[in-house]
């Protein structure tokens, strides 16, 4: 049976159900009990199970107006445009007509987390998957979509994609640019971005307030935190419900490494780094990257300017991905950037972020998502990438002399990539240090290493910190090398 059927099947069931009394009968039942039909075809199909149990969720309704930057779409091709206040007047009038619905939405039982206007028109709400379909037959109500989770991806090689050569030859550096990045926040200390590089700076920053003057700064002239350092949208490491504010600092410095969200900024625009822990100021050309010497080398485009929107707790996924596009598009950003994803494509055309992000494009952002992590297999492309008009990147070895290294086991070789994290070739004992006996631990925590035998190879899984900080953990323990395993059960890293 397929998907439309389930669907129909599956509403057919919820108006039976509601018409059945409490006992039986061979009377009708009074008119006040008869069933009210429910609005299934305008229910995400992924929230169906949830509407017959108690479970409390957050979804996102979405209205049928147009959003902001549609309607400037419309008007551009026709030869037009909307000045700052004609957009103004469109974006209170939307928020309006949503601002009618909110008192029927909390007397369905419903918090609201967001509404939105520019990239989306909708109204994020937290409730109980009951009553869904009481937010579907409101008016005004296209439809009622279930949230995807996201978690963080990352893989980058500024040299190995050209950048510099694009420095040299155009002049293209990313000056006049704004690029805003959604992720788990930025390290705005760091040298990197024209920080003062003083670890001693960030760990007296208040990461919840704007008033220890750390933020914004020329380099980072933007931003938000939509998550709070204690935010996980599963619930499982923290709380579903986030808390907001103003300051997008990333928490991982905190937890003795660089965050994620401080990482792809780097790739993205970091100015770089010199050996003696100064930031690099340029000129960037050809010759910059191998005419130095460096901690951090520059990223992609090093004088663009940076927004940062944080959607991340310090642990765990999030679904606030509209919010900050929504955000970074009233921003007047030209790109955005977001290394994070779900797994298996788009499981609806309709899915919030994927909409959201189609409707950027149109308005001229440019939007580019990462195609996953979740290995080499086919179809498992990643979304908010694979919708239409974002471009979805990915790593490939697209050349034979790319620095390979293979694991040589009694059991057989494993090839994988060198990420100089040792010389190469290299013998010594493998040390797989587990969490169970079936579960590899990740090496991002010091305790990870505890008991491990100098000299050895320490294996470890991916996933959660970057590989640099694993590889700085398992030296701080003395191992020769660590190779860490891929969530397809194969090498990545030697």
């Amino acid at each position: 049976m397929n998907r439309r059927l389930l669907t129909a099947a599956f509403g057919a069931a919820l108006i039976v159900a509601a018409a059945i009394p409490a006992t039986t009968s061979a009377k009708a039942p009074p008119v006040a009990q008869r069933a009210t039909r429910v609005a299934v075809p305008k229910i995400d199909f992924r929230l169906h199970a949830g509407m017959l149990t108690d479970k409390v969720g957050n979804v996102m309704v979405e209205l049928a107006a147009a959003p902001v930057i549609v309607r400037e779409a419309t008007a551009r091709s026709a030869g037009a445009s909307y000045t700052t206040a004609q957009k103004a007047s469109i974006r209170k009038s939307i928020k309006a007509t949503q601002n009618a619905l909110l008192a029927r939405i909390k007397a369905a039982g419903g918090r609201v987390l967001g509404q939105y206007q520019d990239a989306y028109n909708g109204i994020k709400v937290r409730l109980n998957l009951r009553a869904v379909s009481k937010l579907a037959a409101l008016p005004g109500v296209k439809a009622v979509h279930a949230l995807q989770i996201f978690s963080i991806d990352n893989v980058n090689s500024v040299p190995y994609i050209g950048a510099p050569q694009v420095w040299q030859d155009y002049g293209v550096t990313g000056h006049g640019v704004k690029i805003g990045i959604i992720d788990t926040g930025i390290d705005y200390y760091h040298a990197d971005f024209g920080g003062s590089g003083n670890p001693a700076d960030y760990a007296a920053a208040n990461p919840t307030t704007l008033a220890d003057g750390g933020f914004p700064t020329a380099k980072i002239a933007g931003g938000y935190d939509f998550a709070g350092d204690g935010y996980d949208a599963t619930g499982e490491n923290g709380s579903p419900v986030p808390a907001p504010d103003p300051d997008p600092l990333d928490c991982g410095p905190a937890h003795g490494g660089i965050g994620h969200g401080t990482h792809v900024a780097g790739t993205a625009a970091g100015e770089g780094v010199l050996a003696n822990g100064s930031t690099f100021t340029g000129p960037y050309n050809a010759s910059t990257v191998n005419g130095h010497s460096w901690k951090v080398g520059p990223g992609v485009a090093p004088q663009a300017t940076i927004y940062m929107f944080k959607v991340f707790g310090c642990q765990g996924s999030t679904d606030l991905t509209v919010d900050a596009i929504n955000a970074a598009v009233m921003a007047g950003v030209d790109v955005i950037n977001m290394s994070l994803g779900s797994p298996l494509g788009e499981p609806s055309p309709d899915d919030p972020s994927s909409v959201a992000s189609d409707n950027a494009v149109k308005a001229g952002v440019v939007v580019v998502a990462s195609a996953g992590n979740s290995g080499p297999n086919a179809y498992v492309h990643g979304s908010p990438a694979a919708a239409t008009g974002v471009i979805s990147a990915a790593a490939l070895d697209a050349l034979p002399t790319f620095p390979a290294a293979i694991v040589s086991l009694t059991s057989g070789d494993i090839p994988g990539i060198d990420m100089n994290a040792a010389t190469l070739p290299l013998t010594a004992t493998i040390d797989a240090i587990t969490d169970t006996p079936s579960t590899l631990k990740l090496g991002c925590d010091a305790a990870d290493f505890s008991g491990v035998v100098a000299g050895t190879i320490v294996v470890v899984q991916r996933g959660v910190c970057p590989f640099v900080d694993k590889g700085r953990l398992a030296q701080a323990a003395h191992a020769a090398a660590i190779v860490v395993v891929n969530r397809d059960d194969t090498a990545v890293g030697a």
